[in-house]
């Protein structure tokens, strides 16, 4: 019986530890300021969600210098779009 309890208390617990991380992870946007701000203060492996509309308009391309996974939506061009492509990343080593 001590042993029951003893691996189910352990199972929560290694389950209540990973939690935060998960939900740290995640940040949702839904306006290009907030958008370059949380590619700004991600770390390599976080997930950007784009909440709202589900369509972020941005003016210049995006400059990505980090691993970072977007999801939720899609970025589109505004009217006053000037560039040749959306997303640029920066580095050899960044992924999206």
């Amino acid at each position: 019986m001590k042993r029951r309890l003893l691996s189910a208390f352990l199972a929560v617990m290694m389950v209540l530890t990973m939690a935060p991380v998960a939900f740290a992870a995640d940040t949702s946007v839904d306006s290009y300021d907030k958008l370059v701000q949380a590619i700004a203060s991600a770390a390599d492996g976080d997930t950007i969600t784009i909440s709202g509309s589900g369509e972020i308009a941005i003016d210049a391309p995006l400059e990505i210098t980090k691993s970072v996974t977007l999801t939720g939506g899609s970025i589109v061009p505004s009217e006053n779009f000037s560039g040749s492509c959306l997303v640029k990343l920066e580095t050899a080593d960044a992924t999206l």
